[in-house]
């Protein structure tokens, strides 16, 4: 326990620590303890025997390692209380901490020439956490590795056995429409080519219209920014009779191994099974992406490669996997177990996975959600995910406790309004990774797209439109995107998607898939057009006709100055010039839905929190175009209304009077105290069915 740590590490664990005994957890060093006298020093003592030591040193970047051992040596120039000149090296300290609303126990080192007062005195810092069984929940116990060097030991290889072999044996919903051979074959459905990669001393090669093979597997991969061997028309015909071994690169290399390694001859990579010189080729593979990753038995990811040479496998250190259990015994606070995060979590685990560079290539999320098998080959070690199960090499096997690609598998159980909020929170991953090209934007989705078309589609009584990465079902909720608000977004150039869709703004995005609220507008039509007959992959236009409530915001003036007003009202805008520039185009607010919540609010003149009742009315700021017969969205709007407010003090606290707290934030705030005016009458006026709204005019509107 204890004894794997060296003095400095061991002293931080004793002695004096101030303990909040009123917050529970709340604990910190009586002062900054000295550590080690330097980075080296901290180095070396990792590298021989002290576990926190080494977990702590690999816990700093390598440049930055590079750049403060340099310092250690250096000498500094001080002036103390007396004004006298004396000459002092540098010196690590160390500050503890935690605290009930502290993400685990916090030990910062820092160097500097004596123990820091504040954050301005340090030269460099680390900060490593260590966590608390009784307070981090969903904690999984560890197992030491054996001597495996590297992630492709035998060792390694026999974890990778083991998982698939259970998955096969026991996990149904793991099992692909025609990979196993008690299923009935319903469709014999196949890539359009396949890499045969036989046994060890079998030569590669591309076989095109596979139709009798039965397993396949897949590869996600980095392709990077240099050149990489790929499939053209001008090599198509050689590459069926070989692909000379030596040209293959280092991951493409490692693939193959594995792929022979689980008795599977076949194998799919998208650089070399799609001709990439062909454009008819290109679209026509990627309207069958669903197809490729949902029907391979199992799916092969480089994590950490940045390209296609990087390989799947890694040195490691197999210490740095050990699991670290430390015992405080401090005085004056309770004496407890704290544990490294080394896969104690679930929450870990993936954190570890998705922060990988592979998962910061947008494309790459299709093939992990759809394949039923994926092994991770990670940093330091290999990673297993199927749609029941995670694990890792020094986790044993467990049940996800969620998972976004489980609504893929049931559709009988999955409720509509259910999948519609994990298509939501796949388009927040997906929108925060990175494409090499922009204009891609919705056919790298256009495979998950499709499953969820599916989905939707099973538990409706009417078919499900996709519309430029919406859907028809619920659709005036997720009209209610936003971009991340530092994103730096923009409309790119040239025609890709509606300004309603979110396929339209590079950022990241988020939807509202909220359908618990009152609707204030009602959608007559919606529908786009593709010049390649496939809307998942291409959109040439698109419209929207929306029977709402308009009013146009004052022109001239900065966007700040229209909130500023003394209201709750707060706009997002699409793009980051609009937040920034004046006015100077006529604007619209477009209310969408309303909904009172009953909230917990602190007051600082009551002893306790106070439970409020508070309405929000959410819809999209528009623009109109250059013939005032369309408009365009540029921006998401919300306001706030609160009872302490002057037109709501009256107005009953409870949901049944939603229609009274729309009235007056549509009449007295957006109307007298903003004077917002309606819209004019540019556009024909329809009847609607009498709703809490019909004291408004209303309007149909059509959004491009």
């Amino acid at each position: 326990m204890n004894e794997a740590l060296c003095l400095p590490c061991q002293a931080l664990f004793r002695g004096d620590v101030d303990w909040n005994d009123e917050e529970e957890w709340s604990l910190t060093l009586a002062e900054n303890r000295p550590h080690h006298s330097s980075l080296r020093e901290l180095q070396d003592c990792g590298l021989r025997d002290c576990l926190l030591c080494a977990l702590i040193w690999h816990e700093i970047p390598p440049h930055d390692r590079e750049n403060w051992i340099a310092r250690d040596n250096e000498i500094d120039l001080n002036l103390d209380k007396t004004r006298q000149r004396t000459l002092q090296r540098s010196q690590l300290f160390c500050k503890l901490e935690t605290s009930q609303r502290s993400n685990g126990m916090s030990i910062k080192i820092h160097s500097t020439t004596a123990p820091p007062l504040d954050e301005t005195d340090l030269e460099f810092g680390v900060d490593f956490r260590l966590y608390h069984p009784g307070r981090h929940l969903n904690l999984t116990p560890v197992k030491p590795l054996g001597p495996c060097e590297t992630t492709s030991s035998p060792a390694a290889l026999a974890h990778i056995t083991h998982w698939v072999v259970a998955c096969q044996m026991a996990h149904y919903e793991c099992r692909s429409e025609r990979s196993e051979s008690w299923m009935p074959q319903r469709e014999s459905w196949m890539p359009s080519r396949l890499i045969y990669v036989g046994k060890a001393d079998h030569n590669v090669r591309l076989v095109v219209q596979p139709l009798e093979i039965r397993r396949y597997m897949t590869l996600s991969h980095c392709w990077g920014q240099g050149p990489t061997l790929k499939l053209t028309i001008d090599v198509l015909e050689q590459f069926m009779k070989q692909i000379p071994f030596n040209t293959l690169p280092q991951t493409y290399l490692d693939a193959i191994m594995v792929t022979r390694h689980l008795g599977i001859e076949y194998l799919w990579i998208d650089s070399l099974c799609i001709v990439q010189d062909s454009t008819d080729d290109w679209q026509r593979e990627c309207t069958q992406m669903s197809n490729v990753y949902k029907n391979s038995y199992c799916n092969v990811a480089a994590l950490e490669s940045i390209d296609s040479h990087g390989g799947l496998f890694s040195a490691r250190d197999p210490k740095l996997l050990r699991p670290l259990i430390v015992k405080a015994d401090w005085r004056g606070a309770p004496n407890t177990m704290w544990f490294t995060k080394l896969q104690l979590r679930e929450k870990h685990y993936h954190e570890t996975i998705d922060s990988a560079p592979l998962h910061q290539r947008a494309w790459v999320l299709q093939e992990r959600l759809l394949a039923p098998r994926n092994l991770h080959f990670g940093k330091h070690m290999v990673y297993w995910e199927c749609r029941r199960s995670i694990a890792s090499e020094n986790m044993e096997l467990k049940n996800k406790s969620n998972s976004c690609n489980s609504v893929f598998w049931w559709p009988k159980d999955t409720d509509v309004r259910e999948a519609l909020r994990t298509w939501c929170s796949i388009v927040t991953t997906y929108t925060r990774a990175r494409l090499t090209y922009p204009k891609d934007r919705l056919v790298a989705i256009s495979a998950v797209a499709k499953e969820t078309k599916r989905i939707l589609d099973s538990g409706l009584r009417e078919k499900c439109t996709y519309l430029a990465g919406l859907w028809s079902c619920h659709l005036a909720e997720q009209l209610l995107w936003y971009v991340r608000l530092d994103s730096g977004a923009i409309r790119p150039p040239g025609y890709r998607a509606p300004s309603w869709s979110w396929a339209s703004v590079d950022s990241e995005v988020f939807i509202s898939c909220e359908t618990e609220r009152t609707l204030l507008v009602k959608i007559h039509k919606a529908m786009v057009v593709s010049s390649l007959n496939d809307e998942y992959i291409q959109v040439t236009n698109g419209y929207i006709q929306v029977d709402c409530h308009v009013w146009r915001l004052p022109t001239g003036s900065y966007a700040e100055e229209v909130i500023g007003q003394g209201l709750n009202l707060r706009i997002l805008w699409d793009t980051y010039d609009m937040s920034t520039n004046p006015l100077s185009i006529a604007l619209h607010l477009m209310p969408i839905n309303f909904k009172l919540s009953l909230d917990i609010f602190y007051d600082p003149g009551q002893t306790d929190d106070s439970e409020i009742l508070h309405g929000t009315l959410s819809g999209i700021v528009i623009t109109p175009t250059e013939d005032h017969q369309r408009f365009r969205r540029v921006a998401k709007f919300l306001v706030h209304a609160f009872p302490w407010e002057p037109p709501f003090r009256e107005l009953p606290a409870s949901h049944e009077a939603e229609g009274e707290w729309v009235r007056c934030i549509g009449d007295e705030l957006l109307e007298q105290r903003l004077a917002i005016p309606r819209i004019e009458d540019q556009s024909k006026m329809i009847g609607v069915e009498e709703q809490a709204t019909q004291f408004w005019s209303r309007y149909l509107v059509i959004l491009i």
